[in-house]
């Protein structure tokens, strides 16, 4: 895409005027500081607001501050301190404790705290942006790992009270009632108290590093809850999507340090200089690129696309709870003749895309076209309707009338029980979505072919 000059002094202009915004300022504010958490991102090309290396990174940190034997010398105040918030009791021991052990030793669990000395544990699982997951066997990876707490922990010692905890951004339920739901809102709050109660009258020799490492943590923990609760809408109507586009771009230039074309002819047109300017345009991508069409993993999306996959595959069927991702030409598999014949179809194989897996290819029998469909990380289906393309350079030819646009909405905790949200309201089942919605859109794209229309 090219811009012009008053391509670039009107986005200027708009970027002045979003520096107003308070949130965006004190967010500017937070990036001029350093944090260790930045540290830890810089250089990292996967997309912000999906990062998987993030919770990892959460899990860790939250282990080393609940392990009262750990170099903080904080003694067990963090899990007795949410032992608290979730409303139970549990003692205060401000020393070190070998009966305390906190690890995830455990497949698949953040965090894992036991005191074999108070006979607790406690089990956290932690969301950045990504929601509650099925797991193999279980309508609820919650409910899998409760089952391993049961088998692995108190089998053993039955002695042992469990308190679970879901610590998401902006304080999801769970399914399971068995868990607390805790927000990070929550979490900041007890570090709060930590760092103007315990940590500001600490004689520690190493208590301002604690001190400092705890601090940046609990701003991470705030980034992360500006970006989900701040109201995005101004800056999404603001901008055009070409300015969307060119802040996307932007953002690879700074980030990636790429050629560097956009940004210096976005700096020839200012007036002054701006020390803020590159750290406003990644702000402001962040904010605006979920409005693009967005292929990020969306766990329900995968499923549905599966199902959809195994609907019409004649001799594979895909695992449905693993979710692992294919290579090029794994998943080609012919259609199932009977759909052939009942459908008139000039379609004969269908192949599940690459990398997340959230969309399928319909191949016509001669190689001269496809029809693909999918959905995009926040659940929406189909996110760009249902398409007819060209085969080799996937030109866009028609998009189906029978499917609109983001039609539907896909949770994880529905699609696992074959069911479908509406975005009208309501819900339908899988064989609703796949009879009445999407074969009679494969139909209409089947009959262009068919009647051979200039294409």
């Amino acid at each position: 895409m090219t811009y012009c000059e008053k391509d670039y002094k009107e986005y200027l202009e708009k970027l002045e005027e979003f520096k107003g915004i308070n949130w965006i300022n004190n967010h500017l504010q937070l990036m001029k500081k350093p944090n260790f958490w930045s540290i830890l991102e810089y250089g990292e090309k996967s997309k912000s607001n999906e990062r998987s290396a993030h919770e990892i990174r959460s899990s860790k940190m939250l282990r080393w501050l609940l392990d009262a034997n750990e170099n903080h010398n904080l003694g067990n105040i963090f899990a007795h301190k949410l032992m608290k918030l979730i409303g139970e009791d549990y003692a205060l021991q401000p020393l070190k404790n070998k009966a305390i052990k906190t690890t995830s030793e455990e497949k698949d669990i953040d965090v894992l705290y036991k005191d074999l000395s108070q006979n607790i544990c406690i089990v956290i699982e932690l969301k950045q942006f990504a929601k509650e997951g099925a797991s193999t066997g279980y309508a609820s990876q919650l409910n899998k790992y409760e089952d391993l707490v049961k088998e692995n922990i108190i089998q053993h010692n039955p002695n042992i009270r469990p308190h679970y905890i879901y610590l998401t951004p902006l304080k999801d339920e769970p399914s399971n009632s068995n868990w607390h739901a805790v927000s990070y809102h929550q979490l900041i709050n007890i570090i709060e108290q930590i760092l103007n109660e315990t940590l500001v009258a600490s004689t520690e020799q190493y208590a301002a590093d604690t001190k400092k490492v705890i601090s940046d943590f609990k701003e991470d923990l705030q980034r992360t809850v500006d970006y989900l609760q701040k109201d995005h809408s101004y800056i999404r109507e603001t901008l055009t999507d070409k300015e969307k586009e060119l802040t996307l771009t932007l953002a690879e230039e700074i980030q990636h340090e790429t050629d560097s074309k956009y940004l210096n002819e976005l700096l020839a047109y200012q007036q002054n200089e701006d020390e803020d300017l590159q750290n406003l345009v990644l702000i402001i991508k962040d904010y605006t690129k979920a409005q693009l069409q967005n292929h990020d993993p969306n766990d329900a999306v995968r499923i549905l696309i599966r199902k959809i996959y195994n609907y019409f595959s004649a001799d594979r069927t895909l695992d449905t709870e693993n979710l692992q991702s294919y290579k090029a030409g794994k998943t080609l598999s012919p259609i199932k003749e009977e759909l052939i014949h009942k459908y008139q179809l000039q379609f004969d194989k269908i192949e599940l895309t690459t990398k997340a897996g959230q969309g399928v290819y319909l191949y016509h029998k001669d190689k001269k076209y496809r029809i693909y469909l999918s959905g995009d990380s926040r659940g929406c289906f189909p996110n760009d309707s249902v398409q007819l393309l060209t085969y080799d350079k996937e030109k866009v030819i028609q998009k189906s009338k029978k499917m609109k646009k983001n039609q539907f909405n896909i949770q994880i905790e529905d699609i696992v029980n074959n069911k479908i949200g509406c975005k009208a309201g309501g819900e339908i089942d899988f064989e609703t979505l796949v009879k009445d919605y999407l074969i009679p859109a494969i139909e209409e794209l089947n009959q262009l072919v068919d009647d051979e229309v200039k294409l």
